[in-house]
């Protein structure tokens, strides 16, 4: 009758080899158990989102303002991105800081005032730092107009321009520094938080320059990401 050693090379390799697997399964059946866990505060956290979004819904179900109120400025709101261009230097790259601040224009023009969407007289001071190429900072006002659409409930869409004076500090072969004009297009959308709040993402495209009054004046264009929040009254 022959009798294995468990004390020898081969039994001591296998028993390694258990202790190596058992370990394994350990370690899984932790990773395992965690993952319910992480599942749970996913789905509490997006139910919480989802309450709150749903406790701001007015009586009648809507949350887009559907009338002009008393106050002076209907819209105000904090928008910050930024923008990419090139000069003869490299890339040119703003960060944005934009104070927003509207009137809805149906309290000039009654005739407008059954028509779904609205038209927004705004301006826009801001000061805008970049560090590329080098070192610089602009400080501007926009003003322009805005007009918004709702598609629904929650969420509308919007187009706006505007023009207006600004300073730039930046000393580039493509733009004299010093006093320009800014040209802006751009187009959003807003996403309503309550009655009188809402997200806003939105993209622009500005055109920087002089009107010839000094040279070199070929002009910085910049495309423009921005993020805000709005407060309506």
């Amino acid at each position: 009758m022959c009798i294995r050693d468990r004390s020898s090379p081969r039994g001591a390799i296998a028993r390694e080899s258990q202790s190596e697997s058992m370990l394994r399964m350990r370690e899984a059946s932790v990773f395992m158990s965690g993952k319910p866990n992480l599942y749970r505060i996913c789905i509490l956290t997006a139910l919480m989102a989802l309450s709150a979004v749903g406790s701001a819904w007015s009586a009648d179900g809507r949350i887009v303002p559907q009338s002009v109120s008393d106050s002076y400025f209907n819209e105000c709101g904090l928008y910050t991105g930024a923008g990419y261009g090139r000069v003869a230097e490299g890339p040119y790259v703003p960060i944005f800081l934009i104070l927003h601040l509207g009137v809805d224009a149906k309290r000039w023009l009654p005739s407008i005032r059954e028509h779904r969407g609205t038209l927004t007289v705004f301006i826009e001071p801001q000061f805008n730092p970049s560090g590329t190429p080098k070192q610089n900072a602009e400080i501007g006002l926009g003003i322009g107009l805005k007009y918004s659409y709702p598609v629904n409930e929650t969420i509308s869409m919007y187009a706006l321009g505007s023009v207006g004076p600004h300073y730039m500090t930046l000393d580039t072969a493509d733009q004299a520094q010093g006093f320009l004009f800014a040209d802006t297009i751009g187009a959003g959308m807003s996403v309503f938080i309550s009655r009188g709040s809402a997200i806003n993402v939105e993209y622009r495209f500005r055109h920087l320059s002089n009107a010839g009054i000094k040279s070199p004046n070929l002009g910085v264009n910049s495309n423009i990401g921005l993020i805000g929040f709005t407060l309506f009254y």
